[in-house]
């Protein structure tokens, strides 16, 4: 298995280190370290077991943007039968297009029998995908590493592993480009300092502001608004 790692990188004086720090500590500079992942093999070139070689294949979905939670309506919508009733009632009335279920449960309990059914929907519909994470896991993390401390559920390691499976097999280059963008942004919002009344954090948080300001010039049909207002108002409080 390839190995992956990461750099944190100040963008003034070239400091480098293996976690994200706020300050750099070498220029004193705020809001400047960027993280950096060494490049690794795309995942449609790692070697698939006998019999696994189109489980990742993604089909085409309509376009579609994202909207403001305060946009979305709250009309019914149409949801497609599996053909079990049980399992129909328990999703609310049918699969709902677009979403993400998690099928898990104890050996024998009838997971397989759900997938025959996903499968039968795929063939009639081509609206549904399986994403075989639990055969990456097993095939690919059977080491003890990639294990919680319960030795039953994957690692933080583990789970950054298959969402970069996820992200290559479903996302567009753009997306991609987007949820990078943003989790550089997510990690100063979630920054907090020893001492937050330093001129220093005051510039920090401007940085940050500025950069969701871009983000959002940039990517209007994507919704900031509150994140806009929180640092505005951890601006005004110092």
């Amino acid at each position: 298995m390839a190995k992956t790692s990461s750099q944190f990188v100040c963008s003034e004086c070239g400091w480098n280190g293996p976690k994200w720090l706020g300050r750099c500590p070498e220029c004193g500079q705020w809001g400047t370290i960027e993280e950096f992942h060494e490049a690794r093999p795309a995942a449609s070139k790692r070697t698939a077991a006998p019999g696994r070689t189109s489980r990742t294949q993604s089909h085409a979905v309509p376009a579609s943007t994202a909207k403001p939670i305060t946009e979305i309506g709250t009309e019914n919508i149409s949801r497609i039968s599996t053909g079990f009733t049980e399992f129909n009632r328990i999703l609310g009335g049918g699969i709902v297009p677009g979403s993400v279920t998690l099928i898990a449960g104890e050996p024998g309990i009838g997971k397989s029998t759900l997938l025959l059914a996903i499968n039968r929907l795929q063939q009639e519909f081509g609206i549904c995908d399986y994403f075989p994470s639990y055969e990456i896991m097993m095939d690919d993390l059977r080491d003890y590493r990639f294990y919680d401390t319960d030795m039953t559920h994957p690692s933080k390691s583990a789970i950054a592993y298959i969402t970069e499976i996820l992200e290559e097999a479903y996302l567009s280059p753009e997306s991609k480009e987007i949820a990078s963008q943003w989790y550089k942004i997510q990690r100063a919002l979630e920054h907090r300092p020893l001492m937050p009344d330093k001129d220093e954090y005051t510039i920090f948080l401007q940085h940050t502001l500025d950069k969701v300001m871009r983000f959002q010039q940039m990517y209007p049909y994507i919704n900031v608004s509150n994140e806009i207002t929180e640092l505005n108002t951890r601006i005004s409080q110092i």
